[in-house]
């Protein structure tokens, strides 16, 4: 990202108890295609790239090993549990490491298909998820390199990728 540029923090993949993602309200990515509808607009030369970067997290104990099932559902967002007391409980665990991966970001141009983006993000978040659970880091950029799920607009994306090494929050 560069200096300028907006960013906007949204964490759609909430409320579970991190087995897989959510389905998405493919609303919520209106604003994006109106922003590259107004930029193609405009004419300008080089208008800014508009970009979703999809990010999976997943939630390890002590030295990377993923949780169970049962394990899960203390630090999943369930309910009607505010921000804050989630992030605080999150926060306070014992050993608990965090994988995140910074899937493909996706262009977003002034045509693109609202559900189809949806669905594209929808996928690269459940396929970061699973292979964060079950897989490296790398059985997960090899999928990616494959075309695995890549979604509709693969051939327009914009390709990054990126991985964290797990960092404990708290010894």
């Amino acid at each position: 990202w560069l200096a300028g540029d907006n960013i906007l923090i949204f964490p759609e993949a909430t409320t579970t108890p991190g087995l897989s993602p959510l389905p998405f309200k493919g609303t919520f990515f209106a604003p994006l295609i109106a922003i590259a509808q107004a930029q193609n607009q405009e004419q300008t030369s080089a208008p800014k790239a508009v970009l979703v970067q999809p990010i999976s997290l997943c939630y390890k104990m002590g030295k990377g090993v993923a949780l169970g099932r049962g394990q899960r559902l203390p630090y999943g967002w369930l309910g009607q549990v505010g921000f804050v007391r989630h992030f605080f409980y999150t926060l306070a665990c014992p050993n608990l490491t965090i994988d995140m991966v910074f899937n493909p970001a996706i262009a977003v141009q002034a045509d693109t298909d609202r559900k189809a983006l949806n669905r594209q993000c929808y996928q690269s978040m459940r396929l970061g998820l699973d292979h964060l659970i079950m897989g490296t880091a790398d059985s997960f950029k090899a999928a990616l390199d494959s075309g695995v799920d890549s979604g509709e607009n693969a051939d327009e994306a914009e390709s990054s990728y990126g991985y964290l090494a797990p960092m404990p929050i708290k010894e």
